[in-house]
Protein backbone atom coordinates (compact mmCIF):
# COMPACT_ATOMS: atom_id res chain seq x y z
CA UNK A 1 0.00 0.00 0.00
CA UNK A 2 0.90 3.40 -0.70
CA UNK A 3 0.00 6.79 1.05
CA UNK A 4 -3.00 7.31 -1.74
CA UNK A 5 -4.30 3.97 -0.91
CA UNK A 6 -4.05 5.18 3.29
CA UNK A 7 -5.97 8.03 2.48
CA UNK A 8 -8.51 6.87 -0.36
CA UNK A 9 -8.99 4.33 2.13
CA UNK A 10 -9.79 6.52 5.15
CA UNK A 11 -12.04 8.66 3.43
CA UNK A 12 -14.52 6.26 2.13
CA UNK A 13 -14.34 4.45 5.06
CA UNK A 14 -12.59 1.77 3.46
CA UNK A 15 -10.78 -1.03 5.55
CA UNK A 16 -8.22 -3.48 4.00
CA UNK A 17 -8.37 -6.84 4.17
CA UNK A 18 -5.85 -8.09 2.26
CA UNK A 19 -3.66 -7.57 -0.93
CA UNK A 20 -5.29 -9.99 -3.53
CA UNK A 21 -2.36 -9.01 -6.70
CA UNK A 22 -0.32 -6.71 -7.50
CA UNK A 23 1.22 -5.86 -10.71
CA UNK A 24 2.92 -3.05 -12.67
CA UNK A 25 -0.69 -1.67 -13.87
CA UNK A 26 -3.23 -2.68 -11.42
CA UNK A 27 -3.30 -3.72 -7.77
CA UNK A 28 -6.57 -5.46 -6.28
CA UNK A 29 -6.89 -5.21 -2.68
CA UNK A 30 -10.02 -7.57 -0.49
CA UNK A 31 -11.85 -4.38 1.76
CA UNK A 32 -14.26 -4.27 3.68
CA UNK A 33 -16.85 -0.78 3.49
CA UNK A 34 -18.55 1.20 6.00
CA UNK A 35 -21.16 -1.26 7.56
CA UNK A 36 -21.53 -3.86 4.82
CA UNK A 37 -20.63 -7.30 5.70
CA UNK A 38 -19.91 -8.62 2.70
CA UNK A 39 -16.05 -7.96 1.05
CA UNK A 40 -15.52 -6.17 -2.01
CA UNK A 41 -12.68 -5.54 -4.58
CA UNK A 42 -11.10 -2.50 -4.83
CA UNK A 43 -8.66 -1.78 -8.12
CA UNK A 44 -6.27 0.62 -8.41
CA UNK A 45 -5.10 1.44 -11.65
CA UNK A 46 -3.38 4.16 -13.66
CA UNK A 47 -5.05 6.82 -15.21
CA UNK A 48 -3.77 5.99 -18.71
CA UNK A 49 -5.19 2.81 -18.81
CA UNK A 50 -8.93 3.35 -17.15
CA UNK A 51 -11.48 5.09 -19.51
CA UNK A 52 -13.71 6.62 -17.21
CA UNK A 53 -16.50 6.75 -19.52
CA UNK A 54 -16.80 3.10 -20.36
CA UNK A 55 -16.58 2.43 -16.43
CA UNK A 56 -19.90 4.62 -16.41
CA UNK A 57 -21.73 2.99 -18.84
CA UNK A 58 -20.74 -1.11 -16.87
CA UNK A 59 -21.95 0.58 -14.13
CA UNK A 60 -25.68 0.78 -15.48
CA UNK A 61 -25.22 -2.84 -16.33
CA UNK A 62 -27.27 -5.32 -14.08
CA UNK A 63 -27.81 -8.71 -14.76
CA UNK A 64 -27.62 -11.77 -12.52
CA UNK A 65 -24.74 -13.36 -14.03
CA UNK A 66 -22.37 -10.67 -14.20
CA UNK A 67 -19.86 -8.99 -11.86
CA UNK A 68 -21.43 -5.49 -10.15
CA UNK A 69 -19.47 -2.70 -10.12
CA UNK A 70 -20.56 0.15 -7.43
CA UNK A 71 -17.86 3.35 -7.53
CA UNK A 72 -15.11 5.04 -8.44
CA UNK A 73 -12.90 7.58 -7.26
CA UNK A 74 -10.03 9.33 -9.08
CA UNK A 75 -7.09 10.73 -6.45
CA UNK A 76 -3.58 11.26 -7.55
CA UNK A 77 -2.33 9.69 -10.33
CA UNK A 78 -4.58 6.90 -10.38
CA UNK A 79 -8.51 5.37 -10.63
CA UNK A 80 -9.96 3.14 -7.93
CA UNK A 81 -12.72 1.19 -8.22
CA UNK A 82 -15.40 -0.85 -6.00
CA UNK A 83 -16.46 -3.97 -7.37
CA UNK A 84 -17.96 -7.58 -6.11
CA UNK A 85 -15.41 -9.78 -4.25
CA UNK A 86 -15.89 -13.44 -5.46
CA UNK A 87 -13.14 -15.83 -4.39
CA UNK A 88 -13.43 -18.65 -7.01
CA UNK A 89 -13.24 -19.17 -10.48
CA UNK A 90 -14.14 -21.33 -13.63
CA UNK A 91 -10.23 -22.47 -13.68
CA UNK A 92 -9.10 -22.89 -10.47
CA UNK A 93 -12.77 -24.85 -9.41
CA UNK A 94 -11.33 -27.59 -12.60
CA UNK A 95 -7.95 -27.21 -11.77
CA UNK A 96 -8.65 -28.32 -8.38
CA UNK A 97 -11.54 -31.08 -8.80
CA UNK A 98 -11.17 -32.05 -12.18
CA UNK A 99 -13.96 -32.05 -14.81
CA UNK A 100 -17.55 -31.29 -13.61
CA UNK A 101 -20.18 -33.62 -13.45
CA UNK A 102 -22.74 -33.30 -15.54
CA UNK A 103 -25.83 -31.57 -14.00
CA UNK A 104 -23.45 -28.87 -12.47
CA UNK A 105 -21.67 -27.91 -15.59
CA UNK A 106 -24.91 -27.44 -17.44
CA UNK A 107 -26.11 -25.14 -14.41
CA UNK A 108 -23.44 -22.88 -15.61
CA UNK A 109 -23.27 -23.42 -19.07
CA UNK A 110 -26.58 -22.00 -19.08
CA UNK A 111 -25.74 -19.20 -17.03
CA UNK A 112 -22.53 -18.37 -18.85
CA UNK A 113 -24.33 -18.70 -22.41
CA UNK A 114 -26.96 -16.31 -21.23
CA UNK A 115 -24.53 -13.71 -19.09
CA UNK A 116 -22.53 -13.78 -22.90
CA UNK A 117 -26.39 -13.22 -24.63
CA UNK A 118 -26.73 -9.95 -22.08
CA UNK A 119 -23.48 -8.15 -23.09
CA UNK A 120 -23.93 -9.10 -26.92
CA UNK A 121 -27.21 -7.66 -26.80
CA UNK A 122 -25.49 -4.72 -25.18
CA UNK A 123 -23.42 -4.76 -28.56
CA UNK A 124 -21.02 -5.86 -26.01
CA UNK A 125 -18.29 -7.90 -27.67
CA UNK A 126 -14.79 -10.03 -26.11
CA UNK A 127 -11.75 -10.78 -27.95
CA UNK A 128 -10.48 -13.38 -25.79
CA UNK A 129 -13.08 -15.41 -23.16
CA UNK A 130 -11.13 -17.71 -20.46
CA UNK A 131 -12.31 -19.79 -17.66
CA UNK A 132 -11.29 -17.62 -15.18
CA UNK A 133 -12.92 -14.85 -16.53
CA UNK A 134 -15.99 -16.64 -15.45
CA UNK A 135 -16.66 -16.43 -11.27
CA UNK A 136 -18.29 -18.66 -8.96
CA UNK A 137 -20.03 -17.20 -6.18
CA UNK A 138 -20.71 -18.35 -2.72
CA UNK A 139 -24.75 -18.98 -3.64
CA UNK A 140 -22.72 -21.57 -6.55
CA UNK A 141 -24.02 -18.80 -9.34
CA UNK A 142 -21.46 -18.18 -12.34
CA UNK A 143 -20.71 -14.22 -12.64
CA UNK A 144 -18.83 -12.98 -15.72
CA UNK A 145 -16.74 -10.51 -15.20
CA UNK A 146 -15.61 -7.31 -17.84
CA UNK A 147 -12.61 -8.09 -19.64
CA UNK A 148 -9.85 -5.48 -20.52
CA UNK A 149 -10.32 -6.37 -23.97
CA UNK A 150 -14.23 -5.63 -24.76
CA UNK A 151 -15.33 -3.98 -28.05
CA UNK A 152 -18.47 -1.95 -27.99
CA UNK A 153 -18.40 -2.04 -31.31
CA UNK A 154 -20.89 -3.27 -33.80
CA UNK A 155 -18.38 -4.81 -36.44
CA UNK A 156 -16.84 -7.59 -34.04
CA UNK A 157 -18.46 -11.27 -34.30
CA UNK A 158 -20.63 -12.96 -31.61
CA UNK A 159 -19.71 -15.88 -33.19
CA UNK A 160 -15.63 -15.56 -31.81
CA UNK A 161 -16.86 -15.32 -28.60
CA UNK A 162 -19.24 -18.14 -28.69
CA UNK A 163 -16.50 -20.74 -29.96
CA UNK A 164 -14.28 -19.54 -27.56
CA UNK A 165 -17.30 -20.38 -25.09
CA UNK A 166 -17.21 -23.75 -26.75
CA UNK A 167 -14.33 -24.35 -25.74
CA UNK A 168 -14.44 -23.20 -22.17
CA UNK A 169 -17.27 -25.72 -22.04
CA UNK A 170 -15.54 -28.49 -23.42
CA UNK A 171 -12.86 -27.89 -20.70
CA UNK A 172 -14.79 -28.09 -17.91
CA UNK A 173 -16.18 -31.44 -18.83
CA UNK A 174 -13.18 -33.02 -19.98
CA UNK A 175 -10.36 -30.90 -17.67
CA UNK A 176 -8.58 -30.38 -20.52
CA UNK A 177 -8.33 -28.00 -23.42
CA UNK A 178 -9.04 -29.37 -27.26
CA UNK A 179 -5.41 -28.02 -28.37
CA UNK A 180 -1.70 -28.36 -26.41
CA UNK A 181 -1.67 -24.79 -26.90
CA UNK A 182 -4.82 -23.78 -24.56
CA UNK A 183 -7.60 -21.86 -25.94
CA UNK A 184 -7.43 -20.56 -29.55
CA UNK A 185 -9.66 -17.97 -30.94
CA UNK A 186 -11.77 -18.61 -34.12
CA UNK A 187 -9.73 -16.14 -36.26
CA UNK A 188 -6.50 -17.38 -35.36
CA UNK A 189 -7.59 -21.40 -36.90
CA UNK A 190 -6.96 -22.17 -40.61
CA UNK A 191 -9.31 -24.69 -40.57
CA UNK A 192 -12.01 -24.49 -37.89
CA UNK A 193 -13.88 -27.91 -39.47
CA UNK A 194 -10.71 -29.70 -38.96
CA UNK A 195 -10.82 -28.54 -35.13
CA UNK A 196 -14.26 -29.06 -34.33
CA UNK A 197 -13.75 -32.66 -36.00
CA UNK A 198 -11.07 -33.96 -34.59
CA UNK A 199 -12.29 -33.09 -30.81
CA UNK A 200 -12.58 -36.36 -28.90
CA UNK A 201 -15.16 -36.65 -25.79
CA UNK A 202 -14.88 -38.93 -22.70
CA UNK A 203 -16.73 -41.37 -22.61
CA UNK A 204 -19.06 -40.69 -20.31
CA UNK A 205 -20.33 -37.49 -21.41
CA UNK A 206 -23.74 -37.26 -22.88
CA UNK A 207 -24.74 -36.76 -26.72
CA UNK A 208 -26.48 -33.95 -25.23
CA UNK A 209 -23.62 -32.41 -24.30
CA UNK A 210 -21.44 -33.36 -26.79
CA UNK A 211 -24.25 -31.48 -29.27
CA UNK A 212 -23.73 -28.51 -27.06
CA UNK A 213 -20.43 -28.04 -27.53
CA UNK A 214 -20.23 -28.80 -30.92
CA UNK A 215 -23.19 -26.29 -31.57
CA UNK A 216 -21.06 -23.41 -29.79
CA UNK A 217 -18.07 -24.55 -32.19
CA UNK A 218 -20.02 -24.16 -35.48
CA UNK A 219 -21.96 -20.87 -34.22
CA UNK A 220 -22.49 -18.29 -37.36
CA UNK A 221 -23.45 -14.99 -37.16
CA UNK A 222 -27.15 -16.67 -38.58
CA UNK A 223 -27.26 -18.36 -35.25
CA UNK A 224 -28.02 -17.30 -31.85
CA UNK A 225 -27.20 -17.63 -28.46
CA UNK A 226 -31.04 -18.17 -27.44
CA UNK A 227 -31.18 -21.00 -29.86
CA UNK A 228 -28.46 -22.80 -28.02
CA UNK A 229 -30.12 -21.90 -24.66
CA UNK A 230 -33.35 -24.45 -26.15
CA UNK A 231 -31.12 -27.37 -26.82
CA UNK A 232 -32.31 -30.92 -25.43
CA UNK A 233 -29.25 -30.67 -22.77
CA UNK A 234 -30.88 -27.73 -21.31
CA UNK A 235 -34.53 -29.12 -20.60
CA UNK A 236 -33.96 -30.40 -17.11
CA UNK A 237 -32.12 -27.74 -15.54
CA UNK A 238 -34.33 -25.95 -13.20
CA UNK A 239 -34.81 -22.09 -14.55
CA UNK A 240 -33.11 -19.34 -12.02
CA UNK A 241 -35.34 -18.13 -9.38
CA UNK A 242 -34.88 -15.34 -6.95
CA UNK A 243 -35.59 -15.96 -2.99
CA UNK A 244 -38.69 -14.17 -2.19
CA UNK A 245 -36.78 -12.06 0.44
CA UNK A 246 -34.13 -11.07 -2.04
CA UNK A 247 -33.35 -7.61 -3.06
CA UNK A 248 -33.28 -6.52 -6.53
CA UNK A 249 -30.29 -4.17 -6.69
CA UNK A 250 -29.22 -1.45 -8.62
CA UNK A 251 -25.29 -1.80 -8.84
CA UNK A 252 -25.16 2.03 -9.31
CA UNK A 253 -26.18 2.73 -6.34
CA UNK A 254 -24.84 1.35 -2.62
CA UNK A 255 -24.50 -1.89 -2.24
CA UNK A 256 -27.22 -4.62 -0.63
CA UNK A 257 -26.34 -8.01 0.78
CA UNK A 258 -28.63 -10.44 -1.85
CA UNK A 259 -29.50 -13.66 -0.56
CA UNK A 260 -30.06 -16.03 -3.32
CA UNK A 261 -32.33 -18.95 -3.32
CA UNK A 262 -29.15 -21.40 -4.63
CA UNK A 263 -26.35 -22.94 -2.67
CA UNK A 264 -22.71 -22.18 -2.25
CA UNK A 265 -19.28 -23.51 -3.79
CA UNK A 266 -16.34 -21.57 -4.86
CA UNK A 267 -10.64 -12.96 -8.54
CA UNK A 268 -8.19 -14.15 -8.05
CA UNK A 269 -8.06 -10.84 -9.79
CA UNK A 270 -9.97 -10.98 -12.99
CA UNK A 271 -8.82 -8.87 -15.94
CA UNK A 272 -11.60 -6.67 -15.81
CA UNK A 273 -11.99 -2.67 -16.87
Amino acid sequence: MNSSDRELMEREQISLIEVVEATDTITCFKVSWKTYKEPYLLKRISQSVFSKDVFEERMKLYHPNIINKYRYWSYGIYYYYLVDFIQDNIADIVKRHGPLQENMFLNYAQSMLESLNFFHMKRIFFKNILPANYLVDKHNRIRMCDIREMELVSNYKSSNDVFMLGQIFYYMISGVTQDSHGFIPRDQLSDINAFVNNITFPRKISGEVKDLIRRCLNFTEESSIFDILQCQAFKHVPPYRKNRNSVSLNPSATPVAINFNMKPIAIKCGRMI
